[in-house]
């Protein structure tokens, strides 16, 4: 509606592919793939900036030997358009895990917003896809390859509040993990796959949280003792805080508090994107914004 795809045509120098209707990323991707013709493909979101070197960092990484696929790394950026020292403690820990799992062997995914393959080891994406920068870099790493992530490769996009669709966002990021976790079982071999405890601890093991949370403050509550009472307690404030960062958006943006919000509001979705999932609610297709 707003002439976007005969923008993009009159630009001679890049390729465009649409649809008249909708038919979901992964189909795009796909046929995507099919019409490239580099040896390397980047893949990023229309909506962020990159980093002027950004590009070029994935591809010198990516050119290191044993290299299949090379996460970039997503930088927030405030509302003055410089990139936000208060992106929460949950993020800077995110960001350090990944880092971590590079250097060690492979991390478990990518930045969605920018990562790097070679052409010849993308493997065609089943229609209904959820997490397409999960399944494609695990079809790398099941060939052998590192998946890494380069902190050098930058790319920017604006600090996203608390909202109705970004909360959607990250309910159906979760309802994919289950997909995949489904559709790839041998993540779950030993012998397989090479990053099974980065795999476990960074992917799986979150999303048991929220119930190892009910199940902590039922205890609290039931069992007899100041230790229990204390726990309880504690419990207790760790929620309210959460409720005041969440129903005050000023107070979310202190750094405890912004933590607390998105662990809580992360939890939760774990759970709603269970729920999506089993019950076959989960779109492929994206809600226009």
């Amino acid at each position: 509606t707003d002439d976007t795809v005969d923008i993009l045509r009159s630009q001679t120098d890049i390729h465009t592919i649409a649809y008249p209707e909708r038919q979901g990323k992964p189909t795009a991707l796909n046929h995507a793939m099919e019409e490239a013709l580099g040896e390397i493909v980047v893949f990023t979101d229309a909506r962020q900036t990159l980093d002027p070197g950004a590009v070029r960092n994935l591809v010198l990484r990516l050119l290191r030997p044993g290299i299949g696929a090379v996460s970039g790394e997503l930088c927030h950026l405030d509302a003055d358009g410089h990139v936000s020292a208060n992106v929460g403690l949950y993020w800077r820990y995110e960001k350090w895990i990944r880092k971590a799992e590079s250097r060690f062997h492979s991390t478990a995914g990518v930045t969605g917003a920018l990562y790097a393959i070679y052409r010849k080891d993308y493997q065609p994406l089943l229609n209904d896809t959820l997490l397409d920068d999960f399944q494609t870099p695990i079809n790398i790493l099941r060939e052998g390859k590192r998946v890494v992530f380069e902190s050098t490769a930058r790319v920017f996009d604006t600090l996203q509040q608390s909202s109705a669709g970004e909360r959607a966002r990250k309910i159906r990021t979760l309802a994919g993990n289950f997909q995949a976790f489904v559709r790839n079982k041998w993540l779950f071999v030993p012998v397989k796959n090479p990053i099974l405890w980065q795999f476990l601890s960074h992917k799986v093991f979150r999303l048991l949280v929220p119930y190892a949370m009910v199940v902590a403050l039922l205890s609290s509550f039931l069992a007899d003792g100041w230790f229990y009472g204390l726990a309880a307690g504690l419990q207790g404030v760790f929620y309210l805080l959460g409720g005041l960062a969440l129903l005050v958006p000023a107070m979310s943006k202190n750094r405890i508090l912004s933590f607390v919000l998105v662990f809580l509001e992360l939890n939760a979705a774990a759970v709603i994107g269970l729920l999506q999932f089993l019950t076959g609610r989960t779109r492929v297709k994206w809600q226009k914004t």
